[in-house]
């Protein structure tokens, strides 16, 4: 079993590799690094209260896929509010049609604890398509 502490050394290590060897990519504040690939349409931007159908692949520093919705070729549909904060800080950078890489620490993820299907302290990969935008008052009218 690895332990969390070095599990948190090789994630950082991992991020810093990723910025380095890719100078394409950005950093925000909070840490998250990010390619945007197509901007998608800016007029359906994805706010924080939207809701979001995404195609989605998400590994770990290791590349470990652990879930994706390619294999099936179907989209899902998640509250901003209901993802983990990288992803969701991500997906608010593109609008419908929008493709985007997201790299994050454990902080942006699902931290110091895991879950299931991803251990303490790892950094995560994601590879995002904004599939349609929900707006939040279209929503309530549903």
């Amino acid at each position: 079993m690895v332990k969390p502490r070095r599990t948190k050394a090789e994630s950082e290590a991992f991020l810093s590799r990723v910025e380095r060897e890719n100078a394409e990519i950005k950093r925000t504040d909070s840490g998250l690094l990010y390619l945007i690939e197509e901007q998608g349409d800016t007029v359906r931007a994805v706010n924080p209260a939207d809701q979001v159908r995404i195609q989605f692949r998400a590994t770990t520093k290791e590349g470990r896929e652990f879930e994706t919705t390619y294999d099936d070729n179907e989209a899902e549909t998640f509250a901003l509010n209901q993802v983990v904060k990288g992803l969701s800080e991500g997906l608010q950078m593109v609008g419908q049609g929008g493709k985007i890489k997201l790299w994050f620490p454990a902080a942006l993820g699902y931290g110091s604890t895991g879950n299931q299907k991803v251990g303490a302290n790892e950094a995560l990969c994601f590879e995002v398509e904004v599939v349609e935008v929900i707006p939040a008052k279209e929503e309530d009218e549903q």
